[in-house]
């Protein structure tokens, strides 16, 4: 198999990178594994390998989260929040494509088939950007990628595009996600959680977490809430909104 493009000639953000500390949120995705914490380096946003894993690079609109965590991190552990969602689909002949995580980055994926004196090249795309190249002869000798799983049995046939379709994110309730959230959380090497949410219920929760870790397990950690009063040193409150690289960030987006 060969792999093509993954994170190759994506050009640079002006984005900073973080070279230290491991920070932590839980923030709805429209890709990536549900019910684990997905390790994100600050270099994956860069590179574009983090597509692969959240469905997002530096450039996209839904990573300034990601942008800001990782400007200051070298390292985030992002909880995708949404579950419930359908992975997209398609079929080109006796081949099944089917994306590898749920989400309607799944309706952005095409695979095409090309053929040279019996050998046919499966090429699946992203965004109109080619992700994977495989040169086979039969539907049995593809391997599953970062991007797609594919099924059926017997001969390929040429394709223009099989494009993926039915992907949805699914949805999520905060507090019933949230407690998942922080138990995954309590067994991860971390130094720095931020809630996403204004939302003093919620603020406080994560603050008797911290606690929690910090007194009783001797795990020294801090989390970020908006406008969130808290006479805690482990806590770090923001109160207003911000500009990063020509993106504006409310208060909720900073903490």
């Amino acid at each position: 198999m060969t792999v093509g493009d993954r994170g190759i000639g994506i050009a640079q953000p002006s984005m900073t990178v973080g070279d230290r500390g491991i920070g932590t949120m839980a923030i709805p995705l429209s890709w990536g594994a549900e019910g684990e914490l997905i390790e994100v380096l600050s270099t994956d946003l860069t590179t574009g390998a983090s597509l692969a894993t959240v469905g997002v690079t530096a450039f996209d609109d839904g990573a300034k989260l990601l942008n800001l965590m990782l400007s200051n991190c070298y390292k985030a552990l992002v909880y995708r929040l949404n579950t419930g969602g359908v992975k997209a689909t398609g079929t080109g002949g006796a081949l099944t494509v089917t994306a590898k995580y749920a989400g309607t980055l799944g309706n952005a994926i095409t695979v095409t088939i090309t053929e040279t004196d019996g050998v046919f090249t499966v090429v699946t795309w992203v965004s109109g950007a080619s992700r994977d190249s495989q040169p086979v002869t039969t539907i049995s000798e593809l391997a599953d990628n970062d991007f797609v799983a594919f099924s059926g049995s017997g001969d390929l046939t040429i394709n223009a595009g099989i494009t993926l379709a039915g992907g949805t994110d699914g949805s999520y309730t905060a507090s019933t996600a949230y407690p998942v959230y922080l138990e995954l959380a309590s067994r991860a090497n971390w130094q720095t959680m931020a809630l996403t949410q204004d939302n003093d219920a919620y603020a406080s929760q994560f603050v008797t977490f911290a606690d929690t870790l910090r007194n009783s397990e001797g795990k020294y950690s801090q989390v970020v809430v908006a406008n969130y009063d808290a006479d805690n040193y482990g806590v770090i409150k923001v109160n207003q909104g911000l500009v990063v690289d020509g993106v504006t960030l409310t208060a909720e987006d900073k903490g």
